[in-house]
């Protein structure tokens, strides 16, 4: 989502690389050239496999994985047919360094938590550019050579810009959103929150689990959603984790929100979720007590006691990203054609 936004505001031509991109290719546009590439993962045939030793610059490197090398056989062949261009890479330490390593210039998307690990470091050193796609003031950790170093374009989602149909609330209605890392937002949990709150209806998006015949009639089932906008807007509260697409869109959208940040590597959720609250007043209940919390007096505080957005999305975000990409493309790059 966060790539197809920043790719709507280039005029470049675009290329998307990456191992789960036929999940997405309804919402990928025809004129974004895709180049898939296999997992990364243990497989059938990788008899030879092992984890390998620590390397400290590195996060993800088993030996003797054939999808490891074929994906970078994929990459370096594509680096070199496609130059001159641009690598936006989001997250893989390893593939910015491979990018470096094959003289492509890169911009890598930060993310929150403790990122001073030596392998985050040397991929930040080794970036032309460091982009944060929320407010400097959601930064809560880092050196201050990477801040430095850093654009902070301020928050967008898919939505920034976007004249949304108007509907009218429904009272007392929740939408309880997941994404693709991992929850404990799970149908058991939906249950749980139907049994205790009966009069409040809920929403259930995306993949807490499968739909059992025993639903209490104060849920709907919605599933995965392309586009869980409709639900979202006519919703008065929103449950979700603190993965950066769902704070974004529901920022975007004005939605109060019940945050529950899940354990992820480097503390990403867990830091993000303490600066919501901080900054937004976004209710935070921690996964160890979601069956613990009194739920029905938590979304009565949280639809009176209402999130304060202000301040988490920028509208001229996508288009200052833009800027500086093709700020260093140009100098990089004089009179040439680029892909990104």
């Amino acid at each position: 989502m966060r790539a197809l936004a920043i790719a709507s505001e280039l005029t470049m031509p675009v290329t998307f690389l990456g191992s789960g991109l036929r999940a997405y290719r309804q919402l990928i546009p025809a004129h974004i050239t895709c180049v898939h590439l296999p997992l990364d993962v243990k497989g059938d045939k990788d008899r030879y496999f092992r984890s390998g030793h620590a390397v400290d610059t590195f996060h993800y490197a088993p030996l003797n994985v054939a999808g490891i090398r074929e994906r970078n056989r994929i990459m370096t062949k594509f680096f070199s047919s496609a130059f001159p261009l641009l690598l936006v890479v989001d997250v893989s330490v390893e593939v910015a360094l491979l990018a470096r390593l094959c003289s492509v210039p890169t911009f890598i998307m930060r993310q929150h938590g403790y990122r001073n690990d030596p392998a985050h470091l040397a991929a930040y050193q080794s970036a032309c550019l460091l982009i944060a796609p929320y407010a400097r003031g959601l930064q809560g950790y880092g050196p201050a050579w990477v801040d430095a170093k850093t654009f902070f374009s301020g928050g967008f989602s898919r939505y920034t810009g976007k004249v949304l149909s108007k509907t009218s609330k429904r009272s007392r209605h929740v939408a309880v959103m997941t994404g693709k890392g991992g929850t404990s937002i799970t149908i058991d949990f939906i249950k749980h929150l139907a049994g205790n709150c009966p009069d409040f209806h809920f929403y259930s998006i995306g993949g807490q689990g499968k739909m059992t015949d025993d639903l209490p009639s104060n849920i709907t089932f919605c599933g995965d959603l392309n586009d869980p906008a409709d639900v979202l807007i006519t919703s008065s509260l929103i449950i979700g984790n603190a993965g950066h697409n769902t704070v974004m869109e529901v920022a975007d959208l004005n939605l109060p929100f019940i945050c529950i940040p899940e354990n992820r590597p480097f503390g990403e959720q867990l830091l993000k979720a303490k600066s919501l609250s901080d900054r937004y007043n976004v209710k935070i209940v921690l996964p160890e007590n979601i069956l613990k919390t009194d739920w029905h007096s938590l979304l009565n505080i949280a639809l009176t006691d209402q999130t304060e957005w202000q301040g988490m999305i920028n509208p001229q975000a996508l288009s200052g990203i833009n800027v500086e990409i093709e700020k260093l493309g140009a100098i990089l790059f004089p009179e040439n054609g680029l892909t990104l």
